[in-house]
């Protein structure tokens, strides 16, 4: 059975510390067709809209992928580079300061979720910027793909106010 090989692209948009967001990826395979996703919540922050728009690609894909995945969210990219989720495992899910590790239910499944591949490589993307490369060109997509979503999430809040 051959490998499938993808490249993926998310990012996450949220409105102040805590409020309304969305989430967006954009999915590449080996053959060139292409596929994406978003969506939002009402009540979150930045972080947890980078984080899901990473796990539902992942969940998109078939088990014993081979994945590259472009991110703008240093903290995703680095703590599952660098897996920093062993030590804080380890610890009982308490960070460097020991203080509880945020958004540990997104973590805990991003780690599973990451299993079910052969292999994914995650690359960081500067966001916002106009850089021709790959990895920023994709991220510019799915920051727009996330902003709208974050702006239907906003609109239907209204609407149903």
């Amino acid at each position: 059975m051959a490998v499938s090989k993808y490249e993926v692209w998310t990012d996450g948009s949220s409105t102040g510390r805590r409020g309304p967001g969305g989430w967006a990826f954009i999915v590449e395979d080996e053959n060139k067709k292409v596929w994406w996703k978003s969506d939002g919540d009402e009540h979150t922050t930045n972080s947890r809209m980078e984080m899901i728009a990473v796990i539902e690609a992942l969940e998109s894909l078939p088990e014993a992928s081979l994945i590259e995945l472009y991110c703008d969210s240093s903290m995703i990219v680095k703590g599952m580079r660098e897996k920093w989720y062993e030590k804080w495992r380890s610890n009982a899910w308490l960070n460097s300061r020991n203080a509880p590790v945020v958004n540990r239910d997104l973590w805990e499944k991003l780690i599973l979720v990451e299993q079910r591949h052969c292999n994914i490589t995650y690359y960081g993307v500067k966001g916002h910027t106009n850089s021709n490369t790959k990895g920023a060109r994709g991220n510019r997509r799915a920051d727009s793909m996330a902003v709208r979503a974050k702006r239907r999430i906003i609109r239907q809040m209204e609407e149903s106010s």
